[in-house]
């Protein structure tokens, strides 16, 4: 099991191994920020946008009327009509 494996070969996997990362090191160093940059700015625009939408509620409670004004009048001045025997012309 372990006769194919020697130390040139452990020491060149090692060596593969430390250049990855250092030239991955430098990458995510470069990328973090962007990437906070751009959560921070998904933020900031959802919080604008939740406010845009308190706003346009505001607007629109403003124009409502309250339901008061909209007294329903029960008493019909016209008397009750029956519609099985109503006749317009005799």
């Amino acid at each position: 099991m372990f006769s194919n494996l020697n130390l040139t070969k452990i020491i060149g996997g090692i060596s593969k191994g430390v250049s990855l990362a250092n030239k991955a090191i430098p990458v995510y160093k470069q990328v973090k920020p962007i990437y906070s940059n751009v959560k921070g700015f998904i933020n900031t625009f959802n919080t604008v946008k939740k406010e845009e939408i308190k706003e346009q509620e505001k607007t629109i409670k403003q124009f409502e009327r309250p339901k008061s004004y909209f007294i329903s009048n029960k008493n019909n001045s016209r008397g009750s009509f029956d519609l099985d025997t109503l006749t317009f012309f005799q």
